[in-house]
């Protein structure tokens, strides 16, 4: 194919699914939006995150994840669970989130297979748990390959926050956005929650250091 081609189908694509970065507006998933802060520019890093200052993860001994919403503000951006191999995936994502968390961050996690909205406190109180861990997945974009006809997904933008049960805060929180299928987007999701749950650690552990040194005077 010329060069003048592909250079008129890449102008193409990047309009119809625009920059790599997460879209940030305030589509009702979470209850604050001022507090978040701009990430993306560390390696596995999400484009936008919040950590609770002072948050020790290891009272959290056990942690539920459920099944992912997709709430969105356009229906036309999850015109990818059209795609037989992401149809699932509102599943699929929890349970490897699951499977990567127990007994690696958290000691105890359990999946359950139910839709949990973060506002219904009646259903908070129901869980037996330290924490909750719920998601939503606000765009699963569909794409077709112009040359084969084939389809794939082109972007996937997720949600995501940790709960504390006690308090019904939310005390972890991230939206981030990938626009390659390369490893079939659940382990990019896993690398950013992993890295914000271990920079939470790092924070915590840091602050109590510094809290335990004697003051001079």
């Amino acid at each position: 194919m010329k060069r003048s081609t592909w250079c008129i189908l890449s102008i193409i694509i990047l309009l119809l699914f625009g920059c790599a970065k997460a879209r940030f507006s305030d589509d009702g998933y979470f209850a604050n939006y001022d507090d978040f802060q701009k990430g993306g520019s560390k390696s596995n890093e999400p484009d936008h995150y919040f950590i609770e200052p002072g948050i020790d993860l290891d009272q959290y001994k056990k942690v539920i994840v459920a099944d992912f919403t997709s709430k969105t503000p356009d229906i036309g951006l999850i015109s990818g669970f059209s795609i037989s191999e992401y149809k699932n995936i509102r599943k699929d994502l929890p349970d490897m989130i699951a499977t990567s968390l127990d007994g690696q961050i958290f000691d105890n996690v359990e999946r359950v297979n139910v839709k949990v909205k973060s506002n219904d406190l009646y259903a908070l109180q129901a869980f037996k748990a330290d924490a909750l861990l719920i998601g939503n997945i606000s765009e699963l974009r569909q794409a077709a390959i112009l040359l084969t006809g084939d389809t794939k997904l082109m972007a996937m933008q997720v949600e995501i926050k940790v709960i504390d049960l006690k308090t019904k805060k939310t005390v972890v929180k991230f939206i981030d956005r990938n626009k390659t299928d390369e490893d079939k987007y659940a382990m990019p999701v896993v690398r950013r929650l992993m890295y914000l749950l271990g920079e939470a650690d790092t924070l915590n552990t840091a602050q109590k250091a510094t809290s335990s040194q004697p003051i001079i005077q």
